[in-house]
């Protein structure tokens, strides 16, 4: 484990605390069709839960879902775009270090972890 990820993973078990059935994990996207976590020197493929923004596959999915219909008040153009990209920069690609939170044999994909210094 590096150094960041030995950090990252102190900070999940001070927030976590030690009274908790749970456990909060550092893990890595190692597929995303089939969707595969690497936990350490294990690979999940099942039992694996995430938001579906972060596994859109193509930029024409995203177009397709966020769109403004005139039966709806007016949404300005420059919403959608913005919201457009927000999902585009949220994909999970493989290699993305990503904060699991397993519950008994599930896992739960929290975030993805960015370096941004």
């Amino acid at each position: 484990m590096k150094k960041t990820d030995r950090k990252i993973a102190e900070l999940v078990e001070a927030l976590r605390g030690k009274n908790s059935s749970q456990t909060l994990l550092i893990g890595k996207v190692a597929g995303t069709n089939p969707f595969a976590l690497k936990l350490y020197d294990l690979t999940v493929t099942k039992h694996i839960y995430v938001n579906q923004s972060f596994v859109k596959t193509s930029n024409a999915e995203i177009d397709g879902s966020i769109i403004w219909d005139s039966s709806q008040d007016y949404v300005p153009s420059s919403m959608l775009n913005f919201t457009k990209k927000m999902f585009r920069d949220d994909l999970l690609s493989v290699g993305d270090t990503v904060i699991v939170l397993q519950d008994g044999i599930s896992f739960y994909i929290l975030e993805r972890v960015l370096k941004v210094a």
